[in-house]
C-alpha cells in the first residue's frame, strides 16, 4: 500500500535520486527507427539493450518492431546506424484481435558479437528472470524513453537526434491491477498523472508519450544508493496505457520477457 504521507524533503530526494538513476541506465535505452523514402531515419519507437545468459538482445515492444517494415535499425549519439541482420521475434496477439489486445506487447531480436561490440557491450544491462519485488510505499516505478516529438535531424551535419524523458510515479494498487486487466507479476504498472512527465524544460505538459513504447521501466528506492556497477533494477518494458484503465501506464514484466527468451535460446 502506497501512503498518501511522506516524511519531510522526500519528494526533492526523489527527485534528486531518479535524475541520478535516469544517468545511470539511459545509455541502455536507444532509439530504434524506420527509413523513410528518402532514406533518412524516423523516430519508431524506444527500446533496451541486455544481456540474458551472455547473450545480447535489443528489447522493445511489439507494436514497436511491426513497425518497422524496413527492419530493424539502432543509432547511437546521433550519427552511428546500426542495421540488425536479426528477425525480431513478437508476442503472439489474440487471435482476429488487434495488437492493443496483445497484454504481453513484447519484442526483441538477438544481436550478434560484432553488433554489439559497435554498440557498447558496456551499454548493455544483465537481467533474469524474478518472482518480482516487494511492495514498499517508498518506491517509485521509473519509465525511461525517447518521445518522438523530441526528434530533431542535422541534415548538414548528418546527424539525427532525440532526447531522453522519464516518467516517475508510484506503482498502482495491487487490487487495481485487475481492474486495469492486469495481474501484477506479469506485469508492471504505474500511476499516469502528466503533472509527473519530466523532461528538458521541467515537469508537466501534454501526456504525449508516442514513442516511448519499448522504453525500460525500472524500480526505484530513493533510500537506495545507485552506480553503473549497481544500478537500480529494470522491471519491465512498456506498452502503453493499461487496457482498461487510461490513469495506469503498463509493461510486461522482465520475468516474462525472459520467458520468451528463455524458450528463444532452447529452441537453437
Amino acid at each position: 500500500m502506497v501512503h498518501k504521507k511522506v516524511p519531510p524533503g522526500f519528494n526533492a530526494l526523489v527527485s534528486a535520486r531518479v535524475h541520478a538513476a535516469v544517468e545511470i541506465v539511459r545509455r541502455s535505452v536507444v532509439p530504434v527507427y524506420r527509413v523513410d523514402a528518402m532514406g533518412e531515419p524516423e523516430h519508431e519507437g524506444s527500446g533496451v539493450l541486455l544481456r540474458y545468459r551472455d547473450r545480447f538482445f535489443f528489447a522493445s515492444a511489439a507494436h514497436v518492431f511491426e513497425g518497422l517494415p524496413e527492419g530493424v535499425h539502432l543509432l547511437i549519439d546521433g550519427m552511428s546506424q546500426h542495421a540488425v541482420r536479426g528477425i525480431p521475434r513478437v508476442s503472439i496477439k489474440p487471435i482476429g484481435k488487434p495488437r492493443t489486445e496483445d497484454l504481453v506487447d513484447l519484442g526483441f531480436v538477438k544481436l550478434t558479437n560484432s553488433e554489439a561490440e559497435g554498440l557498447g557491450k558496456a551499454n548493455f544491462l544483465a537481467v533474469a528472470a524474478s518472482d518480482g519485488f516487494v511492495r514498499h510505499w517508498s518506491q517509485r516505478l521509473v519509465v525511461v524513453g525517447l518521445p518522438g516529438k523530441l526528434q530533431w535531424k542535422d541534415r548538414a551535419a548528418a546527424t539525427y537526434h532525440v532526447q531522453h524523458r522519464f516518467y516517475q510515479a508510484p506503482e498502482i494498487s495491487e487490487g487495481r491491477y485487475s481492474a486495469a486487466g492486469l495481474e501484477r507479476g506479469r506485469h508492471a504498472a504505474l500511476i499516469f498523472d502528466h503533472r509527473r512527465i519530466q523532461g528538458p524544460r521541467g515537469r508537466g505538459g501534454r501526456p504525449n508519450m508516442a514513442g516511448m513504447s519499448g522504453g525500460g521501466i525500472w524500480l526505484l528506492n530513493p533510500y537506495d544508493e545507485y552506480s553503473q556497477e549497481s544500478p537500480p533494477p529494470l522491471v519491465g518494458l512498456l506498452a502503453g496505457t493499461a487496457p482498461r484503465n487510461r490513469k495506469a501506464l503498463f509493461g510486461s514484466s522482465v520475468t516474462t520477457l525472459c520467458t520468451l527468451l528463455e524458450e528463444t535460446l532452447d529452441s537453437e
